[in-house]
């Protein structure tokens, strides 16, 4: 699997040259996330399977990886995506099941505008949550949001203060 899965990695990095620079070292790839500016290294033998599937608002296909039979990355017209993580917040029916730091700089712009207005601090909170899973999920795929991580906790610093 691990050989198709590389050669499906490579055409796909290879067509979408405008979204991803990559460098391959013996068995490990690292990506260059051009949309977040992000990177993500993993060794492309870890890769269990793989599907290319047409993206269905007509952005091109998105290539989906399986890494050790769990962990997803999904390589996307917006950067690389992937599913939150709730394990530190519960479930939440409003996340989306699969999301990108494109989504979560985007919810952040909508939180901001939340924070402004007193009486919508139920929303808000719900949203620190959904923001909380995004992070999570972006670093259970190795992604390093630590600047996000600092930012959001000066937000919800302010924000518990407002109480």
């Amino acid at each position: 699997m691990s050989k198709q899965a590389e050669a499906a990695l490579l055409q796909w990095l290879k067509n979408n040259t405008s979204l991803f620079q990559y460098r391959l070292d013996k068995n490990w790839i690292t990506l260059n996330d051009l949309a977040s500016r992000k990177q993500i290294s993993f060794d492309v033998r870890k890769i269990t399977n793989f599907r290319e599937k047409s993206h269905p608002q007509q952005a091109g296909t998105y290539l989906n990886l399986v890494l050790d039979g769990s962990k997803e990355i999904v390589l996307t017209h917006a950067g690389i995506a992937f599913s939150p993580d709730f394990s530190n917040t519960g479930p939440l029916p409003d996340a989306p099941p699969v999301t990108c730091l494109s989504d979560y700089h985007m919810m952040v712009m909508q939180l901001n505008a939340l924070l402004q207005e007193s009486e919508r601090k139920k929303e808000s909170l719900l949203l620190f949550q959904v923001l909380i899973s995004i992070l999570d999920g972006a670093k259970a795929i190795g992604l390093d949001v630590g600047l996000e991580e600092e930012q959001l906790e000066k937000k919800l610093s302010q924000f518990e203060e407002s109480f």
